[in-house]
């Protein structure tokens, strides 16, 4: 088909065409009637019309529909959500009594109704026992006068009969009647107004126990409880004294009308002219019954006098058993025999039987000078421990707040464990018990750790109670198989109570596996670290128990929080578990990544800390037993990483001895290029002379022998050095002063020096001279304490002889020394340095004005004491602190210094094992009391430095400060530091301490509570 026949055919052709056409259609065609059917553009509307209406109508069905929908979903929800809280309330009834109770506060509303009404129970109890005996005595002291009247009646009679008319007797009064009858008289009279007196006792001693019953005033019910408290404890003992008064009262009473009755028998029996055989025998019964029931009494009362808890104890037995007992005790004492001395023990176990009930009742009875909480607590634990209703114990027990024993002191503490007994008794509820093991765990949230601005509180220290809480946290920890680390921020806690442990208290606060993982690290510190061997222990235990579990995840959770290395160093350094205990933990932190962490942990070897032999024979050196692991793991072309330089650890293995067990590990490295970084010789020699002392030895291994062999021309002495190699080495030793230390190996310091100090004394002379042509002495002294990391027994003789008549000039040039220019081991070499310097020094000296022991006293302060430096450093400090060093420590190092005297005058509890050679002096510690006076007065002029140093003197700054006339003086013949002062006697006096005593003001039921509001005492 051509395409023009397609054109023709195609659509738009055909369009083109017809309008072409259209206008000589439109001219020839007549005029077009209107169309009567729509043309399809309109049928089109239309149908799109028609289309939006029944769109619009399924929108609205739509629509309509969703709605309904929703309406219907939101029935169900309301539905599930009403089900869901029918379930929860369900799900806490049926378990609400496995679960413990929400903790309150000691002084809790409800906690204080429930007790206060026990107390109110107990004291109607009490009441209504003396009611009874008091009307008692009343219906019998009305019958007994009804008795007495009966009898004085015909004997007043006598008295009051008038004279017989038919009598001589000119006088109007009656006769005197007989001695008898006058004394039948005064006992019928004295029966009757003891009987009359123990009535009116009797009405107000029931007066005075409806009083006891009444509510007290008191704003909470804490309040009311102690009033109601106090008002017994008045009330108690006076009213047990009243029973005891009418009880005597009425047996005196009746003893005067028997007494009376008697004597009248007796002169009737033997007023008749005849006998009265009859009246006789009457006054002998009569006389005899008497003796019985005053023997009776005597009897009961010296029982009671003489033995414990006696059923017959009355006021007058408790006043006669201090003599009882003294004269018994004497008796024994000249009595005793041999059977006496076998029944005392016995005699002792059964009175101490009754001395655990007695100190309990002595600790919680109230005493004067007590504080609102004291006495708060003493009458929880009062109420708690003598009371057996189960309601009350549920009501109290949440108001067990661990956090109020604590600052009761030691003084409550056996309370504590009777109360917490006495809540875990066999008749209390689970739920009770669950609540007594939470209060443990909210201890650690209690708002008395810290201040009400968040802070911890300075004055926190351990006690038994914390002490007691560690335990039961290890005790927890143990049982759960090491899997409660919910427990291990409260066991910091408790753990940093005690002495230079207060770095573990940060950690209190933070997430479980944040305070596993820093505990791990605990190690990794030159500080002074307190007895933490517990919770260090637990932790490695609780690692180790998820790895064997084959929770691995929980682990890498643990130790991601941390540096592994820090958790490597800590490990190898704690001095308390064997390598087998922690082998574990660390071979899992180094799986995989030997050659990585061994490059990681390389400027730890080569600066090795000081580190001491763990109680194991098989594995003695952790640091040793670590290497070896690496071995084990590492590629068969391991190489010994350039920045490792096992200096260090040679020089430790020798010092303790152990080539014997270590020497195959040692050479391993050497062999693989550790032998060509070390920084220092020596201590490579002494491991190849122990392969030479056992090269011929039975057993010993092919490793020793090799490197026996191998290496013997690295150890063979040098001939003397030329003047070239002189001036090299002297040159060498003078770059080293512009160097800094932390940017090059130790090797390039070590071993110039090592190499100088190995020279003959004529060649070390020499090159010390071309040394000091071309720097300062002040600086060579410098660069061999700070930059030679070499031991003071190594550098001493060096040091001192180039020192020797520049002392003031050199002791000047190291006025500049801060932290970022003493290294921790360094500090020793300085200390001892100065030390050395103080005998060439005038007596009369004064430090140079720039001369900052600042630094020093910090380190000496917080790092870890040595006990042989120990005497000897802090005499140091302080004889430079007499020659006016004190005057120039920063201010924001007086702390550290504070911390610096207690030591030197207290000491810690590590330092009071030591022996007494090794403790401080008792001059520097006469001169720590002076400085620490010192700073006190200092501080009590500076708020701010008081508030920095209140920590340090938990005294307060009240006191005025001492006067002290002299300055010490340095004797210039004496050479010792402990000896070269002169010493002062104590010139000044400490003023007495202010004693004060606690007012709880008057009885609370006038109005004045005396402050007994918890929340405000806290505050």
């Amino acid at each position: 088909m051509s395409s023009r026949s397609r054109r023709s055919r195609s659509p738009r052709f055909k369009r083109r065409q017809s309008i072409i056409r259209e206008p000589a259609a439109a001219e020839d065609r007549p005029p077009d009637p209107i169309s009567s059917s729509p043309s399809k553009f309109d049928q089109l509307l239309e149908l799109v019309k028609t289309l939006n209406g029944l769109v619009s109508e399924q929108s609205k069905a739509l629509n309509t529909q969703k709605e309904e929908i929703k309406a219907e979903l939101r029935a169900q929800l309301q539905t599930m959500n009403k089900h869901s809280t029918m379930l929860q309330a369900l799900e806490t009834d049926a378990t609400k009594d496995d679960k413990a109770y929400e903790g309150r506060k000691l002084g809790d509303v409800q906690t204080w109704n429930a007790l206060d009404k026990e107390t109110l129970a107990k004291i109607k109890v009490m009441v209504e026992e003396w009611r009874e005996v008091m009307q008692i005595s009343l219906v019998f002291i009305a019958l007994f006068l009804t008795v007495v009247t009966a009898f004085i009646s015909p004997v007043i009679q006598i008295f009051t009969t008038p004279p017989d008319s038919s009598s001589d007797s000119s006088s109007t009064k009656p006769p005197l009647p007989t001695v008898p009858t006058q004394l039948v008289a005064l006992f019928y009279y004295l029966a009757l107004i003891t009987s009359i007196s123990n009535s009116v006792l009797c009405v107000l001693g029931m007066q005075w126990g409806a009083r006891l019953i009444a509510t007290p005033l008191g704003k909470t019910n804490l309040e009311r409880a102690l009033a109601r408290e106090r008002r017994m404890l008045t009330a108690e003992g006076k009213m047990r004294s009243l029973m005891g008064v009418l009880v005597w009262t009425l047996l005196i009473s009746i003893g005067f009308f028997v007494i009376g009755f008697l004597i009248q028998l007796w002169e009737l029996a033997f007023s008749f002219a005849g006998s009265a055989p009859v009246l006789v025998i009457g006054g002998v019964i009569a006389t005899g019954l008497t003796l019985i029931i005053l023997g009776i009494i005597m009897v009961t009362t010296i029982h009671a006098a003489l033995t414990e808890n006696s059923p017959f104890e009355s006021p007058l037995s408790n006043a006669m058993k201090p003599l009882l007992q003294w004269i018994r005790r004497r008796l024994q004492k000249w009595r005793l025999t041999r059977t006496d001395e076998a029944k005392e023990p016995i005699e002792s176990g059964e009175s101490e039987s009754t001395k655990g009930t007695e100190d309990m009742g002595a600790l919680v009875k109230w005493k004067k000078g007590d504080a609102p909480n004291i006495s708060a607590l003493k009458t929880y634990a009062k109420l708690v421990l003598h009371t057996n209703d189960v309601e009350v114990l549920e009501r109290a027990v949440p108001s067990f707040e661990f956090g109020e024993w604590y600052t009761a002191s030691d003084s409550l503490f056996p309370v504590f464990h009777a109360v917490r007994d006495r809540f875990l008794a066999t008749d209390t509820s689970f739920r009770v018990k669950e609540t007594v093991h939470k209060q443990l765990v909210c201890l650690k949230d209690w708002e008395g750790w810290k201040h009400p601005w968040g802070d911890w509180r300075s004055d926190l220290k351990a006690n038994d109670f914390t002490r007691w809480c560690q335990e039961q946290c290890y005790e927890l920890i143990d049982s759960s198989r090491g899997l409660r680390r919910d427990l291990f921020p409260l066991f910091a806690l408790f753990a940093s109570l005690e002495e230079d442990n207060e770095d573990l208290r940060q950690w209190a606060s933070e997430s479980n596996e944040e305070c596993v993982a820093h505990i791990l690290c605990t190690f990794d510190s030159d500080d002074e670290l307190g007895d933490r061997e517990d919770i260090f222990r637990r932790a490695v235990w609780a690692c180790d128990r998820l790895l064997s579990s084959g929770r691995t995840d929980d682990v890498i959770a643990i130790l991601s929080r941390v540096d592994r290395g820090s958790v490597l160093r800590s490990l190898i350094r704690n001095p308390h578990m064997p390598w087998y205990w922690i082998r574990d933990l660390v071979t899992f932190i180094e799986k995989g990544n030997e050659v990585e962490i061994l490059d990681e942990m390389s400027d730890f070897f080569s600066n090795l800390p000081e580190m001491s032999v763990v109680s194991d024979d098989d594995h003695p050196l952790h640091v040793c037993e670590f290497l070896e692991a690496i071995i084990r793991l590492s590629p068969s072309d391991f190489s010994t990483p350039h920045s490792l330089d096992l200096s260090p650890v040679l020089d430790l293995v020798n010092q303790n001895p152990l080539f014997k067990r270590y020497s195959k590990t040692l050479i391993y490295y050497l062999d693989r290029g550790g032998l060509h970084h070390l920084s220092d010789l020596h201590s490579a020699l002494r491991l190849w002379e122990y392969s030479r002392g056992v090269c011929n030895a039975p057993g010993t291994s092919a490793e020793v022998l090799t490197f026996y062999d191998n290496h013997h021309y690295c150890f063979i002495p040098l001939p003397q050095l030329c003047s070239d190699e002189c001036d090299d080495l002297a040159h060498n030793i003078c770059a080293l002063n512009t160097m800094p230390v932390d940017e090059s190996p130790l090797k390039v310091f070590k071993r110039p020096i090592s190499e100088l100090l190995d020279l003959d004394d004529e060649q070390r002379k020499a090159v010390v001279t071309r040394i000091l042509s071309k720097m300062q002495r002040s600086d060579f002294v410098t660069l061999l304490i700070k930059k030679s990391h070499l031991p003071w027994n190594r550098v001493q003789d060096l040091v001192l002889s180039t020192a020797k008549d520049h002392e003031f000039e050199i002791l000047t040039a190291l006025s500049d020394f801060g932290p970022s220019d003493i290294p921790s081991h360094t500090m020793s070499v300085f200390l001892d340095f100065i030390s050395r310097l103080v005998p060439s020094l005038p007596p009369d000296f004064t430090v140079p004005p720039s001369f900052d022991l600042s630094y020093v006293i910090y380190h000496i302060a917080w790092h870890k004491r040595k006990r042989q430096t120990w005497r000897k450093h802090s005499d140091t400090i302080l004889a430079y602190l007499d020659h006016g060093a004190f005057d120039q420590i920063r201010s924001n190092y007086l702390d550290d210094a504070a911390r610096l005297f207690n030591l030197c005058i207290t000491g810690s509890q590590k330092m009071k094992e030591w022996d007494v050679d090794e403790r401080t002096s008792e001059h520097t510690r006469q001169r720590a009391m002076f400085y620490r006076e010192k700073l006190k007065a200092r501080a009590a002029q500076d708020p701010d430095l008081a508030w920095r140093l209140e920590r340090r003197f938990p005294e307060s700054f009240e006191r005025p400060p001492p006067v002290v006339t002299d300055q010490p003086q340095v004797s210039q013949g004496e050479a010792a530091p402990t000896s070269r002062f002169q010493k002062w006697g104590n010139v000044f006096k400490k003023a007495p301490r202010n004693t004060m005593l606690l007012d709880n003001g008057p009885d609370i039921e006038l109005g004045n509570t005396g402050g007994l509001d918890m929340k405000e005492e806290r505050a």
